[in-house]
């Protein structure tokens, strides 16, 4: 699917064959999944309403920040003129807001439930992806940059612990461990498809990082495309999610997974 999008530009015809090849193997694959006595993905588990629909608005969400993580700091190299160490120093305060707010983001989900931290913190990083069409060329780290950093650090542990609590607690605990599987290669596939669709959508020709406007242009509707795959999530999950909470484990959210 990612060499599908990346060449569809270029090399139409070797794309279409991709595509078509990487749907042969998934029907394969779910085929022999469905018919195996021990399968390696027990296709039940999408039987389970929560599960289906948490990991359905985790590719919507893990896909969005994607986006951010992997266009933003070429934006600011590129058109901001920051140097590679700027850039990555400028998105430290995500990283620092993100680990000191994950425990609050689980007792927030242990209290609230999954549905409204997910949809909160979905509205907030589409805001963040609005407010970051103001980065460019002449951008202010304090009054451009900064206020999309913050926000994302805020909607992360919004986003990742209730997610976690929804699909580890729509299957039964033998199935812990597959299911978080599952919701972890959502989470990279979203990855993978999103940053290769992003030029193809916003109309990026592969060498535009050697121009800065051309960039700067593509950054803004790749941004808005983000923020219209967080609110896509966080709708989803409002109107997925049943209202009683599911059932929140005791243990808390580990920090290692925040950034799946």
């Amino acid at each position: 699917m990612s060499y599908t999008l990346i060449q569809a530009t270029d090399t139409p015809a070797s794309a279409t064959f991709a595509a078509l090849l990487g749907h042969a193997v998934a029907l394969a694959f779910a085929w022999v999944e469905r018919r195996a006595r021990d399968p390696m993905l027990p296709l039940g588990l999408f039987s389970s309403r929560p599960f289906s629909v948490a990991n359905l608005a985790s590719f919507f969400l893990y896909g969005g920040l994607a986006g951010l993580f992997f266009l933003m700091p070429i934006q600011l190299q590129v058109t901001a003129g920051y140097t590679t160490l700027a850039a990555g120093l400028a998105l430290l305060p995500l990283t620092v807001l993100t680990l000191g707010l994950s425990a609050r983001g689980g007792s927030l989900t242990k209290r609230a439930g999954p549905r409204v931290p997910l949809a909160a913190g979905a509205l907030i990083s589409g805001l963040a992806l609005v407010l970051a069409t103001r980065v460019g060329r002449d951008a202010s780290y304090l009054t451009d940059v900064l206020p999309v950093v913050c926000l994302i650090g805020v909607g992360i542990p919004l986003i990742t612990p209730p997610i976690t609590v929804t699909v580890l607690s729509a299957v039964p605990d033998a199935r812990a461990g597959i299911a978080s599987a599952v919701s972890n290669g959502v989470a990279r596939t979203a990855g993978l498809v999103i940053v290769a669709a992003l030029p193809l959508l916003a109309g990026l020709p592969q060498n535009a990082a050697s121009n800065p406007a051309e960039f700067d242009r593509g950054f803004d509707a790749c941004m808005l495309i983000c923020a219209a795959l967080f609110v896509a999530g966080g709708l989803i999950v409002w109107f997925g999610v049943p209202r009683p909470a599911a059932k929140v484990p005791d243990e808390p959210i580990c920090r290692h997974h925040i950034f799946r």
